[in-house]
């Protein structure tokens, strides 16, 4: 796991001195927006660094549930939650799935 962090961090410090050092090679038109975004995409990146390990942490403590539970189970829960998750709203709504 530590290897996989300290490779995370040499890729993710390479690629901040190549964003940074873009704009002195090649003219980059909106260059505000463009520090404003590496400016908000670093945080970002250091951020899903460091709590990578308690991602992964949960999505093996899930996925051990999952398994636990049975694969046709799971199949069956997870295509009801699909064929009556409406998207638009951002709820479930069985009628209107099945209506549109």
């Amino acid at each position: 796991m530590i290897e996989r962090k300290s490779t995370q961090w040499i890729l993710f410090c390479t690629a901040i001195i190549g964003v940074v050092a873009i704009p002195f090679f090649y003219t980059i038109y909106y260059l505000t927006l463009y520090g404003l975004l590496v400016l908000f995409t670093v945080p970002l990146t250091v951020i899903r660094i460091i709590w990578d390990d308690k991602c992964e942490a949960r999505f093996y403590r899930r996925w051990y549930k999952a398994r636990k539970r049975g694969f046709w189970r799971n199949v069956c829960l997870e295509g009801m939650r699909i064929l009556t998750y409406n998207s638009n709203s951002g709820r479930h709504d069985a009628i209107y799935c099945l209506w549109t």
